[in-house]
Parts: structure tokens; sequence; C-alpha cells
């Protein structure tokens, strides 16, 4: 993942780099004078702006994403784990970032891991 970000920001910098450079060349090969026409449209598109923004909601959405699945992952979960050839249940508190295919860890820290044979119950705990 943080590779995924570093070879992005490289990319970011190389881009913003590369454009920069080009304009200088752009402008040392250019006269002083610009001459700008008499209209009523912009003649730089607001490109940097709009860099700026898609930057900012990629950004705040990530970090909405990573925060709602920070959240998600601390809800509590009861487990109630039958065995097949017994009768006797028991019942685990589980965080739901903890529970996997075929074993979950506990609140307390244990591991348990769950055969094909056995059923599993999951509820969540309702919070106060």
């Amino acid at each position: 993942m943080i590779t995924k970000i570093l070879i992005t920001l490289a990319v970011i910098a190389a881009c913003y780099f590369y454009l920069k450079f080009k304009r200088k060349r752009a402008a040392a090969s250019q006269p002083a004078v610009r001459v700008i026409p008499d209209t009523d449209i912009d003649p730089r598109p607001p490109f940097r702006l709009l860099a700026v923004i898609l930057v900012v909601l990629a950004l705040v959405g990530g970090a909405s994403v990573a925060a709602y699945h920070w959240y998600d992952g601390r809800t509590l979960l009861q487990v109630q784990l039958t065995p097949a050839g017994e009768g006797e249940s028991r019942d685990y508190q589980v965080y739901k970032r903890d529970l996997e295919l075929r074993r979950f860890t506990t609140v307390e820290g244990q591991i348990v891991r769950v055969a094909d044979s056995d059923r599993l119950i999951v509820t969540e705990v309702p919070q106060d």
C-alpha cells in the first residue's frame, strides 16, 4: 500500500517538474511581450485548481474509506460455537476485524480454530 502511494507521489512530482521545465523552455523561446486577445474567455483554464480539487477529493475519499474500515472493524460480535459431536455450545466475544473464515481471535486474545462440521452463530452485541 505504501509502495503504491510512493509511486503515485513520484509520478505526480515527475509530471510537475516536467511541466515546469517545459513552461520555462517555452517562455525562453518566446518574446517577452505577451499579447492577450480581447475576449471574455480566460486564456488559461484553471487546470491547477481542478488538479488540487481532484487530489483533495481523492485524499478525503481514501481517508473516509479507511476511517469506516477501522470503525467497522471495532464492532463487537457475539460468536456462538457449537461443535458437531457435542451438544454444548460456547460463547465468545470477538471484534469484527478478528473474525476470519476458519478461525477467530477473541477479545481476551484466545485464538479459536473452527472445523468444517462446527456451527457458528454470529450476532452483533448491542451498544448501549
